[in-house]
């Protein structure tokens, strides 16, 4: 792989990655509130109920589910577009985009990916 089809699998992967990044950001920080709004509005702070620390946990353990489901579809994504080392399958992300190109190695196994030295022509 040349280092001109690397960058343009990674210019890929990020444009497949951003809607689902900020939208689904947004969206479970609205799922979330809602959660703890509901869970502040039945049981406020102010005043005593046995019941409140148990809706306190349930609501809390509510609102890791939508994050865990943003999570796996991010994950989800990643695994369907990033370009992959040959040898190990180890997806590339761009957070490693300088170092695959500047040494042309994966970085989990150390197999060439890159050309080193190829004008990408």
């Amino acid at each position: 792989m040349t280092p001109a089809e690397l960058a343009a699998q990674l210019h890929h992967l990020r444009r497949a990655l951003r809607p689902t990044f900020f939208l689904g950001g947004v969206l479970v920080a609205l799922v979330e509130v809602t959660i703890l709004a509901a869970t502040f509005r039945a049981y406020p702070l102010n005043r005593y109920d046995p019941n409140a620390l148990t809706w306190y946990v349930v609501s809390s353990f509510a609102c890791c589910v939508p994050i865990l489901v943003w999570y796996l579809m991010l994950r989800q994504l990643l695994a369907r577009f990033a370009p992959k080392c040959e040898r190990c399958g180890h997806a590339v992300t761009l957070l490693e985009r300088d170092r695959i190109l500047s040494t042309g190695r994966c970085p989990k196994c150390g197999s060439a990916i890159v050309a080193v030295g190829s004008n990408g022509a």
